[in-house]
């Protein structure tokens, strides 16, 4: 959260372009594709609000999850759509998985790494190294699926854009 002297000055910056914070926000987000009264707060009954177009999950994300032994939970791979931070986890719980399979992270380490992960999507990975490395021998390559949707949300205005600068010879 921006603290109370970083959005003053930002609302200084504004008032020295004729702008109010709210009104910015307006038109940033009308830039990125809402309507002006999405973009507001105020949608219309046809239209959906931006803060549940912002919270649609835009990442497909696969991860192995069960527990050996339990014919209620048997271990399987699963995939699911999640957002980033839930994403981020499966990402790493599968470069786990393959830095076991490449044995360049040893069983027992797996398992505790694995042990303290957060859920991820709701389910618990696969912490049991023996059930992972019989999950990767015979799940098909295609079924491990890290697949971005397009934009369910809009992008941020200037995300990835530099500005023009003259630091260091660059114009």
């Amino acid at each position: 959260m921006p603290s109370a002297d970083r959005y003053q000055r930002e609302k200084e910056r504004l008032a020295r372009r004729g702008v109010t914070p709210y009104g910015e926000r307006v038109s940033r987000l009308e830039a990125l594709g809402l309507t002006r009264s999405q973009a507001a707060g105020h949608p219309g009954p046809s239209e959906t609000s931006a803060r549940e177009l912002f919270s649609q999950p835009d990442y497909r994300a696969t991860i192995y999850t069960g527990i050996r032994g339990d014919a209620d939970d048997p271990p399987r791979v699963v995939s699911f759509w999640t957002d980033r931070p839930t994403d981020v986890r499966a990402g790493r719980y599968m470069a786990l998985t393959r830095a076991l399979r490449e044995e360049r992270v040893t069983p027992i380490e797996f398992h505790r790494r694995i042990r303290r992960m957060r859920p991820i999507g709701g389910m618990r990975p696969l912490d049991d190294p023996e059930a992972v490395l019989a999950l990767v021998q015979t799940t098909a390559r295609e079924d491990i699926v890290f697949e971005y949707r397009g934009r369910a949300r809009p992008r941020r205005a200037g995300a990835g854009r530099r500005s023009a600068s003259t630091k260091r010879g660059r114009k």
